[in-house]
């Protein structure tokens, strides 16, 4: 077994911390969010751990609710639902940070005798002369972004040989089918359950972007978000995760933003093991320019960066490495709301003084002048937001309602005033652009589901969080007529 495949099997093994409470560790394959399949997998590794060895898992359907952090751990919890004579239920929510981001229910039954029938293998070339995905990703290794590359040239614990390439980065319109080839990349233990979760977290890979070709368009395209909304698994009968699997897959339908796929699993006798359906969004977004309702930061974003964050935590004695609004809603009701009443008079010399950043004037009034809907959505107090857009000379572009302070909503990273505006205008997050100078800026946007841009950095440290970035807000006004 290779290492890469050790850890694999390492991360979908799970630790009991508690009576049908379990953790599993995350995976990093280059992006931030989690991938869904680790999630499956460890799912039904969770679920099968409270099930009596006889029985086996024979179904498992589930829905992703929330964006999952591969920097974080994953706690499951099993609720057993039922022990019949046949059959056990197991229900299963993954849980990061005190919120549910998957939830499925799986079946397991005992081996019985029963009628039998299949769908026939479909005919395709075998693997052995296929050059294998990570090979045709190393020919290309000069497309995919720096911050990424090491993550997709490292060695796999899954091997996929697809029988039919697809340039993602140049994606052309074709039939919404694909055949791929698949093992694990080493011997495996002759553990029934072991291959399944295997399977179960190789089911991810590919099925959604099966819907995506006849539309000529791929994840790696900036106008396209995509994302896994349910994904079901039947397991017809044991396999060998080691030993060759035809994935053939294919996507019927497409629309309302959401693409629908299946996929059949075969082994190498032509035995059909596993079938699969997913459907997942695969919205395809607007431009820059063609973006209505604007979100902007305020500090560092529209004015020019004056709050000594360092000084502040020394004056409200607050420790350098906590968050000053996080710390201060932690302290005692009498404390906060003395220290918070400093941080108000602090707060306000500041915005009474404040500047526009170069061009952020400029950029709102011709977002303005286009009727493009404008909100505010800052740590600070919102009593205070209004005298910082008063000094800079743009208070007329936001209407009052649409300022949002850190007493109107949950500070960012937290989603939830993006949210609040997006209800009040009556659009989905999606039709959002979150703009802001600072990591909290992004997660907020993109926790939210909206579209994010990072302003007035020169250098973008944090990619896989920004849709656009521009040096200011003198650049950004160009990007609308780009």
């Amino acid at each position: 077994m290779s290492q890469v495949l050790d850890d694999l099997v390492d991360l979908l093994t799970l630790e009991p911390i508690e009576e049908n409470l379990f953790r599993g560790r995350s995976q990093d394959l280059g992006f931030r969010q989690l991938f869904g399949g680790q999630v499956i997998g460890q799912s039904l590794s969770a679920a099968s751990q409270t099930v009596e060895e006889a029985r086996h898992v024979h179904s498992m359907h589930g829905y992703f609710l929330r964006p999952g952090d591969s920097a974080l751990p994953v706690v499951y919890q099993v609720d057993r639902v039922r022990d019949g004579g046949s059959f056990s239920t197991r229900r299963v929510t993954a849980i990061q940070k005190g919120n549910p981001i998957f939830t499925c229910s799986a079946s397991f039954q005992y081996d019985e005798e029963g009628f039998q029938h299949q769908a026939e293998m479909p005919v395709v070339v075998g693997p052995e002369n296929l050059p294998s995905e990570l090979e045709l990703t190393q020919q290309r290794a000069h497309l995919i972004p720096e911050h990424m590359r090491e993550k997709f040239l490292c060695p796999k614990p899954i091997e996929f040989r697809p029988i039919t390439e697809k340039d993602p980065y140049n994606p052309q319109p074709s039939d919404p089918i694909k055949y791929v080839w698949f093992r694990a990349d080493g011997a495996l233990a002759d553990s029934p359950a072991l291959h399944k979760y295997l399977l179960a977290y190789a089911s991810d890979f590919g099925l959604l972007t099966t819907s995506m070709q006849p539309h000529g368009k791929s994840v790696w395209q900036k106008d396209m978000q995509v994302a896994s909304l349910d994904h079901a698994l039947w397991f017809h009968q044991d396999l060998r995760a080691d030993d060759w699997l035809l994935y053939a897959m294919d996507s019927p339908w497409a629309g309302n933003s959401r693409g629908f796929s299946r996929g059949s699993v075969f082994n190498r006798a032509g035995q059909l093991v596993a079938s699969v359906t997913q459907e997942g969004l695969i919205r395809h977004r607007k431009s820059l320019a063609e973006v209505r309702h604007w979100v902007f930061d305020m500090d560092g974003t529209l004015t020019v960066a004056v709050h000594d964050f360092a000084a502040i935590r020394v004056a409200l004695a607050i420790p350098a490495e906590d968050d000053i609004l996080t710390h201060l809603a932690a302290l005692p009701a009498d404390e906060a709301a003395a220290k918070h009443a400093w941080l108000l008079e602090h707060e306000r010399d500041l915005a009474l003084g404040s500047k526009a950043a170069p061009g952020a004037v400029e950029l709102v009034r011709e977002l303005a002048g286009r009727g493009y809907r404008l909100g505010i959505l800052t740590r600070n107090a919102r009593e205070l937001a209004h005298v910082t857009l008063e000094a800079i000379g743009l208070a007329d572009c936001f209407a009052a309602e649409d300022v949002l302070g850190r007493d109107e909503a949950p500070p960012k990273p937290h989603p939830g005033g993006l949210l609040k505006l997006a209800q009040a205008w009556n659009v989905p997050a999606s039709e959002l652009v979150m703009v802001g100078d600072y990591r909290f800026d992004l997660d907020c946007g993109r926790a939210a589901g909206a579209r994010t841009v990072l302003v007035n950095l020169p250098d973008n440290p944090w990619p896989e969080l920004a849709d656009w970035h521009a040096a200011d807000c003198v650049a950004l006004r160009e990007m609308l007529s780009a």
